[in-house]
Formats: C-alpha cells, sequence, structure tokens
C-alpha cells in the first residue's frame, strides 16, 4: 500500500525502510544508561517484548530497488557520467562510511545477548527517584547510621 501510494505522487522505485524510532529512542537511552520516566519505562517494556519477538522484523519490511548496471550512463547538464563514477564521487562524500558505521553498530548490538529485564511498579502516589548504585546507597545507609546511633 505505502509502494503504492508514494508512486501514485510520482516518486519512482521509492526506497521504504519501516523503522520505529520511539523503541531506537527509549533502547539506546536504556544502553547509555540515562533513565526512564515511568511513561518512558512503559513503553520500554511494551516495545521490548514487541520487537524481542522471535521472527519479527521491521527488516523484513524494507523495500529497496535492486541496483541498476553500474555501467549505464547519466547524463547531468550535457556532461555523461556511469553510474560507478557517481557512486565513486559518493563514496567520497564520507556518507557511505557513516552509513557502514551504523551498520556494523546494528550488527555488533544484535550479536549482544539481550539481559532479563524486569521493573517494579511504583506506587502511583510516590514521585519518580533516580536510581542509586548499591555503593552509593550504602554511603547513605553508614550516614545515616552514624547521624542516628
Amino acid at each position: 500500500n505505502c509502494r503504492k501510494y508514494i508512486e501514485s505522487n510520482g516518486i519512482e522505485n521509492p526506497r521504504i525502510i519501516p523503522v520505529s524510532a520511539e523503541s531506537a529512542l527509549l533502547f539506546k537511552k536504556v544502553l547509555l544508561g540515562i533513565e526512564l520516566s515511568e511513561i518512558e519505562e512503559e513503553n520500554f517494556l511494551r516495545n521490548y517484548r514487541y520487537f524481542k519477538r522471535e521472527g519479527f522484523s521491521l527488516q523484513d519490511y524494507i523495500s529497496v530497488p535492486r541496483r541498476e548496471n553500474l555501467e549505464e550512463i547519466i547524463t547531468v547538464d550535457g556532461n555523461e557520467y556511469t553510474r560507478a563514477q557517481i557512486f565513486a564521487a559518493l563514496e567520497n562524500t564520507g556518507l557511505p562510511f557513516l552509513e557502514k558505521q551504523i551498520d556494523e553498530t546494528l550488527v555488533r548490538s544484535l550479536k549482544m545477548q539481550a539481559p532479563r529485564i524486569t521493573v517494579k511498579k511504583k506506587p502511583k502516589c510516590e514521585k519518580t527517584t533516580k536510581h542509586v548504585s548499591n555503593t552509593k546507597r550504602k554511603n547513605r545507609e553508614k550516614q545515616g547510621d552514624k547521624n542516628h546511633g
């Protein structure tokens, strides 16, 4: 349906790459150790279960046309270029290198073992607090013992 709609608006051979930006943002925040709000935690769990399903990937729905003949001639302002020459110039822009780095990062992340995730439900009246490391928590408890002892 997407392809038909896009083509009906004058775009030939569209590249269709479905993504879930919200899910990616939440997964990246967790990987970077950024605290999630209560709503983000709920969305993370929902999205994680959705994307961790066996046999499901938005990559299955990517629609990219096949590469054309690299010897095909393209004319721009009266000058002729082969597709190979334009691809070579594109390579020099640095963008294909960046795309390759992104691809390699994704491949590495797919090889990582996903940890078991548990989220404790917070009482609705309690404010969201920052997670404190065990070391910081123990130091605070020691300070509390000194103040009360």
